[in-house]
């Protein structure tokens, strides 16, 4: 069980650590170079949440003090912030760090709006989403590939979060 957890701006040494996570995605089409990027950029923004002890499922030979155990991935233009990609180490998940990431991310945006798309099969992440005040405001047919689905595509939700909804 995760005893604390820090969230943090990333740093480049952090995205060598959830790199193994991401390759084992079929789904995940970003790259390293996409997340080093949003380091060194002034619009994009790179947030990872470091969990202070043992993940609660998996094997850790020798648990580092603090392991990145999830990211938040966030694009700023004007006054709407787009959250691009969030992920947990699935030795991490089902323990409230996701939600911790999305409620800072809310915290440090202030009045402005976050605007994200997911997956209308991934109905965590959309629990997630709602929970933290998110609300649905479209849907674009079709938009993403999809092993799951018979047509072998699925639909994206958009969701939006302003302060006071």
């Amino acid at each position: 069980m995760i005893g604390s957890a820090t969230i943090r701006p990333a740093v480049q040494a952090d995205v060598s650590s959830f790199e193994h996570w991401l390759s084992a995605d079929a789904e995940n089409s970003w790259q390293v170079k996409d997340f080093v990027r949003a380091i060194e950029t002034d619009n994009d923004s790179l947030l990872v949440v470091c969990a202070d002890a043992t993940p609660l499922s998996g094997v850790v030979s020798q648990p580092t003090p603090a392991s990145v155990a999830g990211f938040i991935l966030t694009q700023r233009v004007l006054d709407e912030v787009t959250i691009l990609y969030l992920s947990i180490d699935p030795r991490y998940r089902r323990q409230g760090l996701a939600r911790q990431l999305v409620q800072a991310l809310q915290v440090a945006v202030g009045r402005q709006t976050i605007m994200l798309e997911v997956r209308q099969s991934n109905e965590p992440a959309r629990a997630l989403y709602q929970q933290c005040g998110f609300i649905q405001v479209g849907e674009r047919v079709n938009y993403y590939r999809s092993t799951q689905s018979p047509s072998g595509r699925e639909a994206a939700l958009l969701l939006n979060w302003q302060v006071g909804e």
